[in-house]
């Protein structure tokens, strides 16, 4: 399986004002209903070729990358958070460390940006497994786009003469030419325009950024080394930033003398300026591209956008024209690329049009300014279903609230209450505050700033569900970080709380007593960051979970314990067989689920009984192995953990269904456990594809 990894970076500053820092180009809609990122995902979602995609990107779009993709229903493999932007080389590198900490240095990476525009998918796909083929030879491949055109704005691969599978031998890698020598470059036949798309296998990348560029090699290994694992990857902040700004042309691929070339024939567009983006756009009978409201009289071959206003023309020609709603664009489209230029200029002076557009977007929504003078200022903001801003306060400005759209929930001090349409409430200076959405639809509520300052920067974090509160700030003494409602993630399953809703209350009691360890494990997991070892309850809802989506009626244990796990999907499945080698566990089961028929207690080493086990399965099981010796009453066979036979025995067997292991990081070698980089091997051998959940490896046999 190829890993896509889709480097969502930059900010498209040569399509602005249509792309800024804060909202670039890979987040914008500008060739169809989906935006460049979600066209790049999608292009890469054939499950048969394709695993989930890695998403590098910076921490300021994490929630806006997380919100797109799910809206298109696709579920990366894992976001990696670059502390700092270093350009394509360490981005690259910091997807094939992370690979290499899972275990997958023998798969093949697919880097993709995130802003390309291309066609012919069922194309690219096929050519992408040619790709693969030469990957397979040890090869970095490189994606070479067969010209069109003589074209000055990309740079262009020479090939070889050397053939290697469907590719070719790099001969080098050249710079924008000039346009006569792009026409010599075109008729030649032997050169390509340079995509930026790249193919090889995590070690063979890694062995040769090692060899090129050690310190890149270096900063990065040692950033993901000490990098922080939750539902995103971040690396080391200061170790990460020890990396060289270079991109991976000049860090790597110029250098290595290893690199093939496949070409690909298809549309391709990188829509890196106003001019590309005319191009992949239709047009009208005088070769204009329009997109919003606009009147065209006498005006030929030019890209006309309006956002908030009509726009109207008159006997302009190649024109590009951009109206949005706090900034204007007319430019030349010969000199389309020349608008990053407007972009430098803006940030020099520090203009806050470089980096946003009227509309900002948060993590929980958006806000938008649409009134501003001298010690005021007027702003809607959009706060999503489940979405809740920090806990904060101001020192220099007082806020006014409307609500005008749904309903909103207040946190004023020590006071809590709900705002519904047409109320409002007023927070003055000083006065700590937060507001969230607890509803099921957007909720708008209308802010008036009044005050001696109006700055974004006049904010003072307490508390934040998205990791943006400051350090050592203290509440006032009469306030909670607790004071916050709409947590994004819900702590406890909502299966859970279904359940609980049709038992008595004395059942209740009960469950809840017998509960309590685990909850309050999963509470502790849950606000820690969700490291190491993965709570029961955690455990629990991942089976239900894979036994309703599977449509699985077997289940079987290793390592039963007291039965609590059991006791947890004990209504999920037809039969239960579960596997415990001390004569007390085993005992104390066999009580505990006498009255419960479709549960068998098995006594003895797991390794042994497993094969039997699987053979009385039916077709639709599920395994979860883990049995091991952690003292106490645990019993310790002649290893301490049986797994690395468990897994030998299952692959093995004629057994069809999923398979899912605990503990994964303690598959170090030690203490009795195989080394996951030779378990994973294994498993694909056999052919059958794994993924990770937390501690958790999970494999489907087919």
């Amino acid at each position: 399986m190829i890993i896509p990894v889709i480097l969502s970076g930059g900010s498209g500053s040569r399509i602005w004002p249509l792309s800024r820092k804060a909202y670039s180009k890979q987040f914008l809609s500008l060739n169809s209903d989906n935006s460049l990122l979600q066209q790049t995902a999608t292009r890469v979602s054939n499950k048969s070729v394709f695993e989930k995609p890695l998403v590098v990107c910076g921490n300021e779009h994490h929630f806006l990358i997380d919100d797109q993709l799910e809206k298109i229903n696709i579920e990366p493999l894992k976001l990696l958070l670059e502390p700092t932007a270093r350009n394509t080389a360490p981005a690259i590198a910091l997807a094939a460390f992370y690979a290499e900490k899972e275990g997958r240095e023998k798969d093949c990476m697919l880097v993709l940006p995130s802003d390309h525009s291309i066609h012919d998918v069922e194309g690219f796909e096929k050519t992408i497994q040619t790709g693969e083929k030469v990957a397979a030879k040890g090869k970095i491949v490189t994606f070479g786009i067969v010209p069109s055109k003589p074209e000055t704005g990309y740079g262009y691969i020479h090939k070889s003469s050397e053939k290697i599978e469907g590719g070719f031998a790099v001969e080098a890698f050249v710079e924008k030419p000039n346009l006569t020598k792009a026409k010599e470059y075109v008729k030649s036949g032997d050169y390509f325009w340079n995509a930026g798309i790249f193919l090889f296998t995590v070690e063979t990348f890694l062995k040769e950024l090692k060899k090129y560029s050690p310190k890149i090699y270096k900063a990065t290994q040692e950033a993901v080394e000490k990098g922080v694992v939750s539902d995103v990857f971040t690396p080391d902040e200061k170790l990460f930033s020890n990396n060289e700004d270079l991109s991976i042309d000049y860090a790597l691929m110029e250098k290595s003398e290893n690199v093939a070339v496949v070409p690909f024939a298809g549309h391709w567009n990188d829509i890196g300026s106003f001019a590309a983006l005319w191009e992949e756009l239709p047009h009208d009978k005088d070769g204009n591209a329009v997109q919003g409201d606009s009147l065209l009289l006498d005006t030929k071959g030019s890209y006309v956008f309006s956002e908030s206003a009509v726009v109207t023309t008159a006997g302009v020609k190649d024109m590009v024209i951009v109206q949005t709603k706090d900034a204007v664009l007319v430019a030349d489209k010969k000199h389309a690329q020349n608008v990053k230029d407007i972009v430098e200029k803006f940030k020099e002076i520090d203009r806050e049009e470089a980096f946003f557009h009227k509309k900002v977007y948060r993590p929980w929504g958006s806000y938008e300014g649409i009134a501003a003078e001298e010690g005021f200022q007027v702003k809607t903001l959009i706060v999503n279903p489940g979405q809740v801003l920090s806990l904060q306060s101001h020192k220099h400005r007082n806020e006014h609230w409307v609500c005008v759209k749904g309903t909103v929930t207040v946190t004023r001090g020590s006071d809590v209450f709900d705002l519904k349409a047409n109320q409002s409430t007023y927070i003055p200076v000083g006065e700590v505050h937060r507001l969230s959405n607890r509803t099921d639809t957007p909720a708008m509520v209308v802010e008036v700033q009044t005050g001696d300052y109006l700055g974004e920067d006049d904010i003072v974090r307490y508390d934040d569900i998205y990791g943006r509160a400051e350090e050592n700030v203290q509440l006032p003494i009469n306030m909670h970080s607790s004071h916050y409602y709409g947590p994004k993630k819900q702590l406890i399953p909502q299966s859970w709380i279904d359940y609980l809703k049709e038992l008595p209350f004395s059942d209740i009691l009960s469950f809840v007593k017998r509960r309590a360890v685990d909850v309050l494990d999963y509470f502790k997991w849950s606000t820690t960051g969700k490291k190491g070892a993965v709570p029961r309850l955690f455990v629990a809802c991942k089976l239900k979970q894979i036994a309703k989506a599977k449509n699985l009626e077997s289940f079987i244990e290793t390592g039963t314990h007291y039965g609590e796990l059991t006791s947890y999907v004990l209504n999920d499945f037809k039969e239960i067989q579960t596997i415990e080698l001390t004569e007390e566990l085993y005992s104390f089961c066999r009580n505990r689920f006498e009255n419960d028929p479709h549960v068998t207690c098995i006594r003895g080493d797991s390794a042994d009984h497993l094969k039997d086990a699987l053979n009385g399965a039916s077709f639709n099981g599920l395994v979860y192995l883990d049995a091991y010796y952690s003292g106490g009453v645990t019993g310790r066979g002649e290893v301490e953990t049986p797994l690395k036979n468990e897994i030998d025995v299952i692959l093995k067997s004629k057994f069809k269904g999923v398979v899912v292991v605990n503990n994964l990081r303690c598959m170090t070698g030690s203490n009795d456990y195989p080394k996951k980089q030779e378990v994973l091997e294994k498993i694909k051998k056999s052919g059958h594809v794994y993924h990770f959940e937390k501690d958790l490896l999970i494999w489907e046999m087919k």
